[in-house]
């Protein structure tokens, strides 16, 4: 859930957000804590995390934490303009002449397949579709809306339904005019997302409930999201504590025979056994709950290196690894000249306290 905080003048100052476990819905295992500071011409976003991964382990991790700062720059109606983040990428928004937004444009320099742009069509004071153009594809996303006014400035609902936009915008109100009514439904491709809403006796939003269906080549699927919104004084306490890892160790650890030829991409093919290690990892958190996780750590056969095989990690089921079937490798290819390389054959097996 996420707690709110305001000004004497209304505006939002900053958000606490608290994510719970999927398979422990009763516990918090992570929080994120964002400020925003107001000055002529800008805001400064400063987010810091706190996270625990009860279900995924890469080598022997452990609670991971760290700060992150963007800063938006504000056109002369107050408007966010654009905004670069720590890591290069920047987004830039345009608006039309009646403050609605027009268009947002993506870049990112390291990785310039991301670029993109979006265009958004308005309708009765409405986004009826966002069409965007990226590296890979063009998309185009449409929706419809309920006879509902929205009833938020500063807290556009919008931000539940526009994935294309800069959420932190949307919720500061500094992307443009809002929506005029309440969504009722978004179509994305083969993906379709319904809203549905209740109200308290003062005729206010109490609760959004989004379900999002989907259907490709692999099948289809739903997910359900119910948010219930709390006005007024805080209501909803902050968690007393979130869980950290006490106890980490293993229980059980071996090597996997593996047998295997590959195509690397000069179309050279090379004989290699190699081993997979594993390692069945127990881990205890502060709430006594235990959960157990079998790592599986493949050779990555890197033919020239004079350091030998480099550690890489390979993730399959257990009915795979009784049956010694071969999941994945790959090969890093590094110019020596003309001669024929000879691949490493290694096993691994390594010791965690």
């Amino acid at each position: 859930y996420m707690l709110f905080e305001y000004d004497a003048e209304g505006l939002l100052t900053g958000y606490d957000q608290y994510d719970y476990d999927s398979e422990q819905t009763d516990k918090i295992n992570a929080s994120y804590e964002r400020t925003l500071k107001r000055s002529e011409g800008k805001i400064t976003d400063e987010e810091k995390w706190f996270e625990i991964d009860g279900s995924s382990y890469e080598g022997m991790p452990l609670p991971n934490s760290g700060e992150y700062t963007k800063e938006y720059r504000l056109n002369t109606s107050g408007l966010v303009s654009s905004y670069t983040d720590p890591d290069g990428a920047s987004q830039t928004f345009t608006y039309n002449a009646d403050g609605t937004l027009a268009r947002l444009e993506y870049r990112n320099p390291s990785y310039p397949d991301e670029n993109s742009t979006s265009t958004l069509t308005w309708q009765d004071g409405n986004i009826v579709s966002i069409s965007t153009i990226d590296g890979r594809d063009n998309e185009t996303t449409t929706f419809s809306y309920t006879e509902h006014l929205n009833p938020w400035n500063g807290i556009d609902i919008g931000a539940f339904m526009i994935g294309d936009a800069e959420e932190s915008a949307m919720l500061l109100g500094i992307s443009g005019t809002t929506v005029k009514n309440l969504p009722a439904s978004c179509q994305d491709g083969n993906s379709t997302t319904t809203y549905t809403y209740t109200f308290d006796a003062e005729g206010r939003v109490s609760t959004i409930v989004t379900e999002v269906n989907w259907q490709d080549g692999g099948g289809s699927g739903s997910e359900r999201t119910e948010y219930t919104l709390h006005y007024g004084p805080q209501t909803v306490s902050k968690p007393d504590y979130i869980p950290y890892l006490t106890k980490q160790e293993v229980v059980d650890e071996g090597t996997l025979p593996y047998t295997f030829s590959e195509d690397n991409p000069d179309e050279k093919w090379y004989g290699v056994n190699a081993y997979t290690s594993y390692a069945k990892i127990r881990s205890t958190m502060s709430d006594g709950r235990t959960s157990e996780k079998t790592e599986y750590r493949q050779i990555n056969i890197n033919p020239s290196t004079q350091e030998g095989p480099v550690l890489g990690y390979l993730y399959i089921t257990q009915d795979e690894a009784d049956n010694f079937r071969l999941v994945s490798t790959s090969f890093n290819e590094i110019p020596l000249g003309e001669n024929e390389i000879t691949p490493h054959v290694s096993s691994i097996r390594w010791n965690i306290t």
